[in-house]
């Protein structure tokens, strides 16, 4: 049962609560012999036979490693030897998360071969011009130039935090989509210059765990053929902290409509641009601010450049006014608005 402990406390080690039962247990039942290289205070490392003294020279022996200078026979195999009961160890792969299958993955090769999934923390695609770089990658992040090569033809990216894509043909993205990502729970999300279908945005965020979204000369597309609204977008994200786009108008219904939106977090930052056409309420602008402002937050409402100036100088003047209530130190929100990009 100390090895039970053992093993799991390996593979959950914020669980500092079963540490420490596990300390106690081995003061009671002990003492445990592991052959680990990073062993706990309380734990000996060596090896221990029943009616003999532990083994221990300073280096682990291991009867299962293959001499390099003997041929390997890539037939043989043998079962993993695990703590706990094999249907457990089922149960856990079968409802892994990326976490926790990409520590499946370091304990035994055979999670992988089941589920082959490249674990990526942060993956960034962009055009490096002609500076040679193709694919770097640094522990579980990775920087790709879009230049050939045989990793990215394999369905088998699987996108857990960081999630940048910058390219010029705005279709490249949903190429990427078809070809290498099996998997996105990216919680931050930057697009620049692509164009999406409806189910390749849902891809992206039906996680509903998105924090930061920006989109920048992104649109996405309904099966009717128009653009994805602001709240339309914003309704798929209800965890969202901080927002920017240049591209998606602030419409009288849009604003409207904003407003009987319910978000988990508040805002941090909001960038957004204006409808010079369009008669937006200034009131259910100041509504929504005030309603999903975080403290020391950052608002961005920029316009046309032949928006009228002095109804521009209304609307500020309105939103200044609405969040007087609102002390500085208090971390009163600043709204910026202005019709220059």
């Amino acid at each position: 049962m100390l090895h039970v402990y053992s093993k799991y406390c390996r593979y959950f080690l914020e669980d500092f609560v079963m540490l420490k039962e596990y300390e106690q247990a081995v003061l009671l039942h002990g003492p445990i012999y592991v052959t680990w290289h990073n062993p706990f205070d309380f734990e000996t490392i060596g090896y221990f036979k029943p009616n003999q003294i532990p083994y221990f020279d300073g280096e682990i022996e291991d009867k299962n490693v293959i001499e390099s200078n003997k041929p390997v026979d890539s037939f043989k195999w043998f079962h993993q030897r695990w703590s706990i009961p094999s249907p457990m160890i089922r149960h856990i792969y079968a409802r892994a998360d990326s976490k926790m299958l990409s520590k499946l993955h370091v304990s035994c090769k055979y999670f992988f071969i089941r589920k082959p999934q490249f674990i990526c923390y942060k993956f960034v695609a962009k055009q490096f011009g002609n500076l040679g770089i193709n694919l770097i990658m640094e522990g579980q992040s990775v920087t790709y130039s879009f230049k050939k090569c045989h990793l990215m033809a394999q369905k088998k990216w699987n996108i857990t935090t960081i999630l940048n894509f910058n390219h010029s043909d705005p279709h490249m993205l949903s190429n990427f989509i078809k070809t290498s990502f099996c998997q996105c729970n990216a919680r931050y999300i930057t697009l620049s210059n692509q164009m999406l279908s409806m189910k390749e945005f849902m891809f992206l965020v039906s996680h509903e765990k998105v924090e930061k979204l920006k989109l920048f000369e992104t649109f996405v597309v309904k099966e009717n053929n128009e653009y994805l609204s602001l709240e339309e977008i914003l309704k798929f994200v209800p965890q969202i902290r901080s927002f920017a786009t240049d591209t998606i108008a602030l419409t009288t219904k849009s604003v409207l409509n904003l407003a009987q939106l319910n978000f988990i977090n508040k805002f941090i930052t909001f960038i957004i641009s204006f409808v010079t056409n369009d008669v937006v309420n200034i009131n259910d602008i100041c509504a929504f601010i005030k309603k999903n402002a975080a403290p020391f937050s950052f608002f961005e409402i920029c316009c046309d450049e032949d928006f009228p100036p002095d109804i521009l100088e209304i609307y500020q003047t309105e939103i200044d006014n609405s969040l007087k209530e609102w002390k500085v130190n208090d971390g009163k929100p600043i709204v910026y608005l202005h019709n220059e990009w």
